[in-house]
């Protein structure tokens, strides 16, 4: 596959064209099964489970505390703080949020949708389910204007973006024709990146397949809408797993914010994203094979052996293997697309 900065597309007309502009998926060598946890870091682990259980169905499926110092220089000086833990399953994936609740945890900031780093999560549901209502009834911060969601194509797929009431940032979609049964599910994980190529050359060799697509939209008025800004112009793109999508933006107007210094994991809002492979070692041995190094020593929480490491923006990444008293299941009970054509069971 061609690097991006050949490869991207310019939509004039409708996003619409996006779904013309797919390439092939080679898969290459890679020990990543899927990507397993989203990570959150909240204030009230509590009040957030409370919130999202009034608009989707989930299921808690582990809860447990953990020293602050098993995550040894990634947190800022909290090793006398006991984190709370909840494994929290959906349909295609897991989030892990985190309560950091020692008084010193830094306070939550609601950072601008071109900040570099962990953007949002996509929910999906189908049009029906109007869950733009749901969530503005359960407290949601709508960012998108007007007060309906945007339909972005033209073609009744429906996008809006808002915030919890810890101010981390959710996008909804709503599909008149859903790929998949089911209230909901998580559509893509999004980063904002200030050099894509970069970062797109990154999950090529860190994830083993080709960019799935790529795109260029210099100037879009309902973009606008959706994001609360004037005259946005990003570059764009998707790389498919076998549970779900990532997708990475680079905001050229207004320019993406890039970090000041590498996040640490008690850093409030969307904080980790953990890929499942079956053999740790192996794991690690590609990480080096590719020049990424782990984060200190391999670890284990609630059965799982982690190696913690970053992608070349800051943002933290980590390899998961599941022993034997792992509290939760593998992720590849939830593999549902094809990675080669992105078919979907």
């Amino acid at each position: 596959m061609a690097h991006t900065t050949t490869t991207l597309r310019v939509i004039t007309a409708s996003l619409a064209l996006m779904f013309l502009t797919q390439s092939g998926c080679a898969e290459k060598s890679s020990p990543i099964i899927g990507l397993r946890t989203i990570g959150v870091a909240v204030p009230d682990i509590e009040a957030t489970i409370a919130f999202y259980e009034q608009v989707y169905p989930m299921a808690v499926v582990a809860r447990y505390t953990v020293d602050a110092e098993v995550f040894g220089a990634l947190t800022s000086d909290l090793s006398d703080s006991t984190v709370q833990v909840a494994e929290i399953e959906l349909p295609n994936v897991y989030l892990r949020l985190f309560d950091f609740s020692a008084e010193k945890a830094p306070a939550g900031v609601e950072r601008p949708v071109y900040q570099a780093g962990f953007n949002h999560m996509a929910l999906i549901s189908p049009l029906e389910n109007d869950a733009y209502a749901q969530f503005g009834s359960a407290g949601m911060e709508y960012i998108s204007r007007g007060d309906a969601p945007v339909d972005i194509r033209g073609v009744g797929y429906l996008y809006a973006y808002g915030r919890d009431p810890n101010g981390t940032m959710v996008e909804l979609e709503m599909a008149p024709e859903p790929i998949r049964s089911g209230d909901f599910w998580v559509g893509h994980i999004a980063t904002v990146t200030p050099d894509i190529d970069r970062l797109v050359a990154f999950y090529e060799s860190l994830l083993g397949y080709d960019v799935r697509t790529t795109l260029s939209i210099p100037k879009h008025p309902r973009l606008d809408d959706v994001a609360d800004l004037d005259g946005v112009s990003i570059n764009g793109a998707w790389f498919v797993l076998r549970n779900i999508e990532l997708e990475l933006w680079s905001y050229v107007k207004p320019e993406t914010v890039a970090y000041e210094a590498p996040p640490l994991i008690d850093r409030l809002g969307y904080n980790l994203m953990t890929f499942e492979v079956t053999d740790l070692k192996a794991g690690i041995a590609h990480l080096k094979a590719q020049g990424i190094p782990i984060i200190g020593e391999p670890s284990n929480v609630a059965g799982w052996d982690i190696a913690y490491f970053r992608d070349p923006d800051g943002n933290l990444l980590a390899l998961e293997q599941r022993s034997k008293s792992a509290v939760t299941p593998s992720i590849a009970e939830k593999a549902w697309i094809d990675v080669a054509t992105f078919g979907r069971e």
